[in-house]
């Protein structure tokens, strides 16, 4: 497993930041965290176990990224991702591992998908199951964060996690789409 290794910004960074890129970050076999409806851990499970059928209720997180401008970066997601391929999404969403705290998760992940450190900040959680056709269901008591880039890094996306991103696709949408009632704060 890849723990604590922050495969980007060390050493020779082209290089590395190249092959981190390529290498996998995701493992069907890693030990997610089920819990209760309060977020209390009531056991562990493989990421492919957790995601199978009807879903196991497990914790995950999903930040909200804003580059120092304010604009919000949205991703798609790869088509090599089993579960909602290809779809527009937030910026990173995960899940801790057996062992990792919340808030160690979601800068590992973040590093990891878009290869940039950030400044993050929990802003509230909710539960919510949701099937993707006879492939797999989440059924997550998701973490939401918003966060905020150190400084002005340039992002590395991995090309296993993200297919494109945009850095403010909501208020493209809503230029692109007069008049539909998107109301961008």
């Amino acid at each position: 497993m890849y723990g604590n290794r922050q495969p980007y910004r060390t050493g020779d960074a082209g290089q590395e930041a190249s092959e981190a890129a390529c290498a996998p970050v995701s493992f069907l076999s890693e030990e997610l965290i089920l819990v209760d409806s309060r977020d209390k851990p009531t056991g562990y499970c493989s990421k492919l176990e957790a995601h199978r059928g009807e879903g196991r209720r497990h914790r995950a997180f999903s930040v909200f990224v804003f580059d120092l401008r304010g604009r919000l970066l949205v991703h798609r997601r790869s088509a090599h991702k089993p579960l909602w391929p290809g779809f527009w999404t937030n910026s990173c969403c995960s899940h801790p591992r057996r062992g990792e705290s919340l808030h160690a998760a979601v800068h590992r992940r973040v590093r990891e998908e878009l290869g940039v450190g950030v400044n993050a900040c929990r802003v509230f959680s909710f539960e919510y199951k949701a099937s993707f056709d006879t492939v797999g269901t989440e059924h997550e008591l998701c973490h939401v964060f918003l966060a905020r880039l150190i400084d002005s890094q340039a992002l590395s996306p991995h090309k296993q996690e993200i297919a494109d991103r945009h850095p403010d696709l909501p208020r493209a949408l809503a230029k692109s789409c007069p008049q539909a009632s998107l109301t961008i704060v």
